[in-house]
């Protein structure tokens, strides 16, 4: 062996070089995962607009919203009618549209296209499925991540630290699994990880051109996602370091011009947030995005922000009645998200910052950052956890900038380290195991195709749901006819008599993910009766056997994490639980309506998910 290689610090080098690049693998292992049959609803919804997009013919109709083609708020359906409502930015739209181009037009399909049709040996006039090309985008970006996250730790730790820091992201299940998504979350993260780099450049080189960059990649953030703007602590943070540093008379002509630049980005790669029809000075908000009207903000985004505060009611945000303010975030990222070593050590690094603020100024501005996203973000009715994807940078340098302290001082320690991120790698890999699998909603279609005649009566929960089976390759639909219970309509008489009915002419039910069973049971108040129904299908007293079950959970070899009872959107959209019941020959619905009869309806429809008791006896478990 090489001299070289004897070294302890050279061997090290090697591992976490290693380890980082098999993290990064992992972001484009399986990203066909659901043979582009579009299980995600958001990213389904995402990529189905961007081919619908044109490009303007002139700047002035690029910052028209109402008359540029590149607006999603502008695409109407086959009546005329607006059939889009897009809450999200418009640059990850753009950034696809330059990837895939037209592929309706061969000449105007983008070069990647051409080179896969030829890669693959298909004619130039073949269609290239978007999902996987798309998918494999947000990879690329979260890459990008990871590289910029290696980079700041390693300017203000050294370079084994910066190192260690890029390994923790590169590892880190959440941003794994969300590069297998084409959503805006992972663009948005990689803008704002840019940013900081910028940021901490500028306060240690002076350099003006980094104090722009901070700008800039702060208004491409936002220009990608709004919540973004919890960024600006951050912004705030460097421009009150820099003034400490290099004085007023620098720091507030540069600060502003990073401001304006910020801005410049946000209203140029999201022009649908303002009218626009004076030019580009009119800033003037779309009333179609938002709106402020009667003390409330209307419009597209103005009801995302009444969904997010719980004042909304959609069936999506059930989920969220009864979880605890904070505790219940730092939990999914914990298990599943972070993982607790990189939690906790993150939070004890971002402590230790906050406490010594004249030490690690950068630090300290990272800590801040990361406390006020928890803070704001963990008390919001809604909890997605996909929220905290830009904080996984900053939770890894907090955790780098804690394991170097604390060694300084306790070498014998070091094998701790290790072993944490050992952790890092091993729930990296059970995470990625799922993408090694098929996806249950298809292995369930499969069995139903083969397993139930066509023309057989079947049922499934909800149109808030995927139905069952996934038309896909040779399943096909199956011929079956398939009836929805509804499951999240309010609990009525109607309802009643509609479960029954539907019940008494199908012979299985379908239950494709834990959407409803978990999440409905949650207000009972709002849905004594389908609490009720799941408590008896469940248990057997409704009549149905469950005959098959499809999962697919994280797993190391033999062992398994179930996963279903943390947050649903880790789990339902790329390997959710399916479960199959039969009904018996015993079943009958004098027996179904005795049972539904014995509770007592709601007595109102007006439901608000944030005023929602958050109290139950139980939540029914299925056998």
């Amino acid at each position: 062996m090489p001299s070289s290689l004897r070294s302890p610090r050279i061997l090290l080098q090697l591992c976490l070089w290693l380890v980082l690049l098999f993290g990064l693998g992992c972001r484009f292992y399986g990203l066909n995962w659901d043979k582009s049959t579009g299980l995600h609803p958001d990213e389904r919804f995402c990529s189905g607009i961007v081919p619908r997009l044109q490009w303007p013919s002139s700047v002035g109709e690029w910052f028209n919203s109402n008359k540029s083609p590149l607006n999603p708020s502008n695409l109407v359906n086959d009546k005329g009618e607006r059939d889009t409502h897009y809450v999200y930015g418009q640059l990850p739209l753009m950034i696809a549209k330059v990837v895939m181009g037209n592929q309706d037009n061969p000449e105007e399909a983008s070069l990647l296209v051409h080179a896969l049709r030829a890669a693959t040996g298909r004619p130039q006039t073949d269609r290239v499925e978007a999902l996987p090309v798309l998918r494999g985008l947000s990879a690329f970006f979260d890459c990008l991540t990871v590289l910029f996250a290696l980079l700041i730790a390693r300017r203000l730790l050294g370079p084994r630290w910066g190192l260690f820091a890029g390994a923790l992201v590169s590892l880190a299940a959440l941003n794994i699994q969300q590069s297998h998504y084409f959503t805006t979350d992972t663009f948005a993260a990689t803008f704002m990880t840019l940013a900081f780099w910028n940021g901490a450049r500028w306060v240690d080189t002076r350099k003006r051109f980094d104090a722009l960059g901070l700008g800039l990649w702060f208004g491409c953030s936002l220009a990608c996602k709004l919540s973004s703007a919890f960024f600006v602590i951050a912004w705030l943070g460097f421009v009150a370091l820099a003034w400490r540093r290099y004085g007023g008379k620098y720091t507030f002509p540069i600060a502003l011009c990073s401001f304006l630049l910020s801005f410049w980005a946000f209203r140029t790669l999201n022009p649908m947030m303002f009218m626009g029809a004076r030019g580009v000075f009119d800033l003037h908000l779309d009333p179609r995005f938002l709106e402020r009207a009667d003390g409330q903000w209307v419009g597209d985004f103005g009801q995302q922000l009444g969904i997010t505060n719980g004042e909304v009611d959609v069936p999506f945000n059930v989920q969220w009645v009864g979880r605890k303010p904070w505790l219940f975030s730092l939990v999914n990222l914990g298990w599943w998200g972070f993982g607790w070593p990189l939690l906790l050590t993150g939070i004890a690094g971002g402590a230790w910052a906050l406490r010594r603020p004249k030490r690690a100024p950068v630090l300290f501005i990272a800590a801040l950052f990361v406390l006020v996203s928890l803070g704001v973000q963990g008390a919001q009715f809604s909890k997605f956890t996909r929220y905290y994807l830009p904080l996984t940078p900053m939770f890894a340098l907090m955790a780098a900038f804690f394991w170097r302290e604390l060694l300084a001082s306790k070498p014998k320690v070091r094998p701790v380290a290790g072993l944490a991120l050992a952790y890092s790698l091993a729930w990296c890999f059970a995470v990625t195991t799922i993408y090694s699998r098929p996806h249950t909603r298809l292995q369930a279609s499969e069995w139903i195709v083969e397993t139930i005649p066509p023309g057989t009566r079947i049922t499934t929960e909800t149109s808030w749901d995927e139905g069952l089976p996934i038309s896909w390759g040779p399943t096909g639909q199956g011929g079956l006819i398939d009836q929805k219970l509804e499951s999240y309509d309010l609990d009525t008489p109607a309802k009643r008599l509609k479960l029954v009915e539907v019940l008494s002419s199908s012979e299985w039910l379908f239950i494709s993910s834990g959407r409803s069973w978990q999440n409905v049971p949650r207000w009972p108040q709002k849905w004594p009766m389908m609490t009720k129904f799941y408590q008896a299908l469940f248990n057997g007293e409704l009549g149905f056997d469950k005959v098959q079950e499809f999962t697919s959970y994280p797993s190391l070899g033999p062992l398994h994490f179930p996963d279903d009872q943390l947050e649903e959107a880790l789990s339902v959209y790329d390997h959710p639980r399916v479960l199959i019941f039969r009904k018996r020959d015993t079943f009958t619905p004098e027996n179904m309506a005795r049972i539904l009869n014995d509770v007592a309806l709601p007595t109102t429809d007006q439901f608000h998910p944030r005023e929602a008791p958050g109290k139950w006896d139980y939540l029914p478990q299925p056998q």
